[in-house]
């Protein structure tokens, strides 16, 4: 623990050189009395701020929005068909099926075979036709057609001609700053002079309106130049260039600022590119400064994306913890893969492959220690979500989400009385590898009433940096940095009621368990328990967003910051 680091290094406070100052020397035992008076459990429970801990406070992304509903490109109806009632018998011998490529003939034939050395009325041997184009469609093949071309039946073979809607063209009509290069390497995905199947044309026009600087696409098949050939005819429309966000919170902790301005930068396909660059800047009314610049473009027309971020954090202890004259920075890097394995209106599923790299130092002034320290970890991330018509009454609709991340790090103590301190402490320096699940669905109850739940947990394989532990993602009633663990899951449910279209009421429950040390090695109770209770309003007008919240803790005081009682959470935030 961090605390055992102060004792070590104030025992040789009597070895200090004569020109050291009086008023430096008076300092330094005021701040090692500080630290030497606290109750020893509060330190083993809640060990000095650090580097690492002021991350876990720093929002890294911007909020997600609401999930927003794909459009649907094609929504084909089913050809209104019209039988023959003529009766007279048609002795068919033989079915010949033309026009063929996507499925072999004895696969189409097989669908028919109750036609052959029988007779059948022309409404029998229509319907059997259709059973063709429906095996088509069922595909995906969803402008391909069978029917009966003119033909004599006296000899008793019957021609079943099959168009299977090959494409001709692509048209685009782009309104938007995407290059039409950049464009045209996604539509390239849809095969020309082939049968045009829903599942890939589906994809591509989805993965398009995901590129930054695209509003919204709209497609259309159109008459080709050719028998048999539709043109798609696409249009971009253009979303907005430059966008953000401004807001004011009070979620910080006492000791680095409770008052937080933040903002956000995004800009969108300036270059033509696709890509998207932001900005994040965060500082608190104390000594808390945070900003990071991130970069995603796509990497080929199959949806790969490319992306990497910098981003930097700087502390100040204050409140409590002022006289040690604590202090720290984090810096860290990143390089990441994206790619859409699964692209539909109703599921989605992703791959992440990310590669960091963190710089972390402490420094505490009044008892001349400083701390380095560094990790390079890699992520793998499956994300998965996935909309829905369930619903236990008339009232219908949901949206799930499940995240799984496996990382795999190494982190290096660079001081060396640090490291001597860890190798015989908390063991965090080396090799180390978590496992993180989450699983979130909002749901459809009644008329203007939406519940939101979420269940989420984090694995170790021994005891980890502040920087890699567990958080609560919301325990509304404690201080942020109140759940840190190697391991624990948290679990929060949300009921909201519209009360109008700029305000909504709720109520909540946050409940979790931690495991302070995945290997314990201190005399201290090792696990906590949390939950808490609360109601809150929140909403939008227009370009402002809002949210307040008061949660009562139904457990344990809080140990990390001052406790309070309940505790009163309110943000505000302008959108441009």
């Amino acid at each position: 623990m961090r605390f055992l680091s102060l004792f070590d290094q104030t025992a040789s406070v009597s070895c200090f050189p004569l020109a050291f100052s009086l008023d430096r020397l008076t300092y330094t035992i005021l701040a090692t009395g500080f630290i030497v008076t606290l109750p020893i459990s509060a330190q083993a429970a809640s060990a000095l701020p650090d580097a690492g801990t002021v991350l876990q406070e720093v929002p890294q992304v911007q909020p997600k929005s609401e999930p927003q509903k794909d459009p649907t490109f094609f929504n084909p109806a089913e050809d209104a068909q019209q039988y023959s009632d003529d009766s007279t018998p048609i002795l068919i011998r033989q079915v010949e099926i033309q026009g063929n490529t996507v499925f072999t003939k004895s696969t189409l034939q097989a669908l028919v075979a109750g036609l052959e050395n029988r007779t059948s009325t022309l409404g029998e041997l229509q319907r059997a036709t259709a059973q063709i184009t429906q095996y088509y469609r069922q595909h995906g093949y969803f402008l391909a057609r069978a029917y009966l071309p003119r033909q004599q039946l006296t000899d008793g073979h019957l021609n079943i001609q099959i168009l299977e809607g090959n494409l001709g063209q692509v048209l685009l009509d782009n309104q938007s700053r995407v290059n039409n290069q950049i464009l045209q390497r996604f539509t390239a995905q849809i095969p020309l002079n082939q049968p045009l199947q829903e599942k890939t044309a589906n994809r591509t026009l989805l993965l398009i309106s995901d590129l930054a600087g695209i509003a919204g696409t709209q497609a259309s098949l159109k008459a080709g130049q050719h028998t048999g050939q539709t043109d798609l005819a696409l249009t971009t429309l253009a979303g907005k260039s430059v966008q953000g966000r401004i807001g004011l919170d009070n979620y910080g902790s006492s000791y680095t600022g409770q008052y937080r301005l933040s903002g956000y930068l995004q800009t969108n396909s300036l270059l033509g590119y696709g890509e998207q660059f932001s900005a994040q800047v965060l500082a608190s009314n104390q000594d808390l400064t945070s900003g990071g610049i991130n970069v995603q473009l796509p990497a080929n027309g199959q949806g790969l994306m490319l992306g990497a971020g910098i981003s930097r954090t700087d502390y100040e202890l204050g409140k409590q913890f002022a006289i040690l004259d604590a202090k720290g920075q984090s810096d860290n890097y990143n390089l990441n893969l994206s790619y859409p394995f699964i692209r539909k209106q109703d599921k989605n599923l992703n791959l992440k492959a990310l590669f960091e790299y963190r710089k972390l130092w402490d420094e505490i002034a009044a008892t001349e220690t400083k701390t380095d320290k560094h990790a390079q970890v890699e992520r793998l991330q499956l994300s998965y979500n996935q909309r829905d018509q369930w619903g236990l009454s008339t009232f219908k609709g949901g949206f799930s989400q499940l995240e799984l991340t496996a990382s795999f790090g190494q982190l290096e103590i660079e001081s060396p009385s640090a490291l001597n301190i860890d190798r015989q402490s908390a063991k965090t320096n080396g090799h180390f590898q978590k496992l993180e699940l989450s699983f979130s669905r909002q749901q459809v109850l009644a008329n203007q009433l939406t519940a939101t739940a979420q269940l989420y947990g984090q694995l170790a394989s021994k005891n980890l940096d502040s920087s890699e532990k567990f958080s609560f993602n919301q325990m509304r009633a404690y201080p942020s940095a109140e759940g840190l663990g190697d391991e624990g899951w948290g679990a929060t449910v949300n009921i909201y009621y519209q009360l109008s279209p700029y305000l909504n009421a709720y109520i909540f429950k946050d409940l979790g368990h931690i495991y302070q040390n995945k290997d314990h090695y201190i005399d201290e109770k090792n696990r906590r328990y949390l939950a808490s209770t609360g109601f809150g309003f929140g909403g939008s007008y227009q370009q402002l967003d809002y949210n307040a919240s008061i949660a009562w803790r139904d457990t344990v005081a809080a140990m990390s910051d001052k406790d309070k009682n309940p505790r009163v959470l309110m943000q505000a935030g302008w959108r441009f």
